[in-house]
């Protein structure tokens, strides 16, 4: 008996596109720097099956590339759709397709978490069944970078003065002598000859 292949699961889109176009159509751009390892594309795979499309994949008119968008569109092929929602921008030179391409990379990555916020959400979501790896955390990756880190507390004071020479050593003399005439202080001298 031979089995029949699996049909694409039904995704829902909740995003402004300009068409619906085959994936293997898409050219994604030959220099775009970010790589997707397939531990990212399972979750993102994941994720889409939850959440549905909630962005297009951008394609240049100019250039016809794919600009952004190059994690889902592998992973809208991974999950064997045979129509992915496309917007199609206008981008005056192939300058700004590859700013876009890698701001679109590196913005986020300038951001800042707030881990106490992210546990409080992970504890709603838990609370409420609901998979953490639905909200992009994954298990191993979790513990190691949301665990709580408490500081060393620094000792009062320390400077440590490496090859200074003594023209620049008398600029900086006053304070030093401030800071040796502190009860608190340890000064050494080190004088070396060449």
């Amino acid at each position: 008996m031979k089995s029949t292949p699996k049909p694409p699961p039904k995704i829902a889109i909740h995003c402004q596109f300009s068409r619906m176009a085959d994936p293997e159509s898409l050219a994604p751009h030959p220099q775009n720097p970010k790589r997707h390892p397939p531990e990212q594309l399972r979750v993102f795979e994941k994720v889409i099956r939850e959440q549905g499309i909630r962005r297009s994949i951008v394609v240049s008119k100019r250039s016809g590339y794919v600009v952004s968008g190059h994690g889902l569109l592998e992973t809208l092929k991974r999950l064997g759709l045979k129509l992915v929602p496309v917007d199609d921008q206008d981008f005056p030179s192939e300058e700004a397709e590859l700013a876009h391409m890698v701001a679109d990379n590196k913005l986020p990555e300038l951001g800042e978490t707030a881990e106490a916020e992210v546990r409080k959400i992970l504890r709603q979501l838990e609370g409420a069944g609901i998979d953490s790896e639905i909200a992009g955390i994954v298990k191993e990756i979790e513990t190691a970078a949301l665990r709580e880190v408490k500081p060393a507390v620094p000792p009062a004071m320390s400077w440590i003065l490496v090859g200074i020479p003594t023209v620049k050593f008398g600029e900086i003399a006053k304070e030093i002598e401030a800071i040796a005439a502190r009860p608190d202080s340890i000064v050494e001298t080190t004088v070396a000859n060449k």
